[in-house]
């Protein structure tokens, strides 16, 4: 078994390039889970023009047992994770080393942009805005607000829109990619007029489909659950809110919230999902091999066929200068990892390639496998 990349807290090892320093926020309201004030790590770059903000990943809660559980996870992976790193910022280093994105390499994607990286401490993927209350067991969920008060912070402190032609990649990991989508319209909005913003979102997707480990109770049913008990209502868009009245959980889902977006953006997915296949086939949260048991194997065929068509297809009416990258790879949450550098699609090119390519010249582009069935990095 291995680690999932999203468990890991992400705050340095033997392989990171960037050193980044620690900033509180001051927003009384911006707070982790436990109320303790919540916090971003900043680099300073050598290109006054370029900037990412990025929002961490590492799943989330929905209901009181398994935001429980979620605070008593034991200490293993990168760093030491445990519960307390995105529950808390009572352990959050003074010092944080980044790679992947985050690189100074001269062939990443971004080796001159000044670079924002968000730890996640509210477990509700950078969504909710629900004070504590005997009903969260004094939990606080205030992922909006932390995401609102850092981007305050980074345009009033570190400069963000001082420089004339400035380009925002905006985005996340995982949970923070799927923050990053309900949160891209309106930051977009809310950026100074020179402030040019293009969404980039890691792993946001999961499919609405029925899981094959029957104990697991679904994405669909975790995401109306948390929708509700972290009061993920504000980052819900109003057309999205009018065409799923009733539903309105189904705009924090990438699967029905990406049609909305007008924001152009570079969206990547796995077509076989490490992520949600662990979940819908291996009832395994530190992971499996890349199922293909005789039982499991139309199951995961069926999900990377559907993945697949829908990265071809979402660039269908959305903004003529968005982007799609899909390998056809069992991985996921790749971009704070080497992997970002080095796994390459059928046609030898790199997520980081890929993005620093669309980054220069924002445009519609494809880096889609078209492979039939698992297939990663063979050709197709």
């Amino acid at each position: 078994m291995r680690l999932p990349d999203t468990l890991a807290w992400s705050c340095g090892d033997d392989t990171t390039t960037t050193k980044m320093e620690l900033h509180k926020l001051t927003d009384k309201n911006a707070v982790c889970n436990d109320g303790t004030q919540a916090a971003y790590y900043f680099s300073a770059g050598t290109d006054p023009s370029l900037w990412l903000i990025y929002l961490g990943g590492g799943d989330w809660c929905y209901d009181e047992d398994s935001c429980a559980a979620r605070a008593m996870l034991p200490a293993v992976g990168n760093g030491g994770y445990n519960g307390t790193y995105h529950t808390s910022s009572k352990l959050f280093a003074e010092t944080c080393f980044k790679t992947g994105i985050f690189s100074e390499d001269p062939s990443s994607a971004l080796p001159t942009a000044n670079k924002v990286f968000v730890p996640y401490c509210t477990s509700d993927a950078h969504m909710g805005n629900r004070e504590a209350s005997s009903d969260t067991n004094g939990w606080h969920f205030r992922g909006a607000t932390v995401v609102k008060s850092v981007l305050k912070s980074v345009v009033n402190d570190q400069g963000l829109g001082k420089a004339p032609n400035t380009k925002l990649v905006f985005g996340g990991g995982s949970a923070g990619a799927r923050g990053a989508m309900t949160h891209l319209d309106s930051v977009a909005a809310e950026m100074p007029s020179q402030v040019e913003v293009l969404g980039f979102l890691d792993s946001n997707m999961w499919l609405d489909v029925g899981s094959y480990n029957d104990s697991f109770i679904g994405f669909g049913s975790q995401s109306e659950a948390a929708y509700h008990y972290t009061d993920a209502a504000s980052v819900v868009n109003e057309n999205c809110a009018m065409m799923y009245r009733g539903v309105e959980w189904k705009c924090i889902f990438g699967q029905y919230r990406m049609p909305f977006l007008r924001s152009p953006f570079f969206m990547t997915a796995s077509q076989y999902d490490s992520w949600q296949l662990r979940f819908d086939v291996c009832d395994d949260l530190l992971g499996c091999d890349i199922p293909n048991t005789p039982q499991s194997l139309p199951y995961v065929d069926e999900y990377g066929r559907l993945l697949q068509h829908y990265m071809k297809s979402i660039l269908v009416g959305s903004n003529n200068r968005s982007a799609v990258y899909s390998q056809a790879c069992y991985n996921h949450h790749m971009s704070e990892s080497s992997l970002f550098n080095s796994t390459t699609t059928s046609g030898g090119v790199t997520e980081s390639d890929a993005l620093r390519q669309y980054v220069a010249a924002p445009h519609q582009a494809s880096w889609v496998d078209e492979c039939q069935g698992y297939n990663c990095g063979a050709g197709c």
